[in-house]
């Protein structure tokens, strides 16, 4: 868990791509003036749509749930809504999906499905803001 800073932002895309011990899953954001993201992220077993309580499919064994914090919805952070919501990363090993939920009360749900419930790191860059989601190989 990590706390929030600064302005709103807006989920801009995200990027899922392999590494030599893991798998990177990057969540890009932005917005009208400077902020940094905060987060949560853990496993679930069902993964849900925030708001609606819905069930969301998500591939793989197991799913990591990514809540960004200090997240707005298009009009109010000038960052258009993500045109891809659901994709399957090419060369991974252990990440099988990433599905972009939505914005919900300042935060925005996404889901990266796994082949195992394994180790990973989560981490923030900046310019641009971005939360990185590491997944261990083993």
């Amino acid at each position: 868990t990590e706390v929030a800073t600064g302005s709103t932002l807006g989920l801009a895309k995200a990027d899922a791509g392999p590494q030599p011990c893991y798998d990177r899953v990057v969540f890009r954001l932005g917005g009208n003036a400077p902020g940094a993201p905060g987060w949560r992220v853990e496993y679930v077993t069902q993964p849900t749509s925030d708001g609606s309580g819905n069930p969301v499919a998500v591939a793989g064994a197991a799913s990591l749930q990514v809540l960004i914090t200090n997240v707005g919805y298009p009009d109010d952070t000038g960052v258009p809504d993500p045109a891809v919501k659901r994709f399957t990363p090419t060369g991974t090993l252990k990440v099988r999906e990433v599905v972009l939920d939505g914005v919900f009360e300042g935060q925005y749900t996404a889901y990266i499905g796994v082949s195992a419930m394994l180790p990973f790191r989560v981490f923030r860059l900046s310019n641009p803001a971005r939360v990185v989601v590491d997944v261990r190989h083993s």
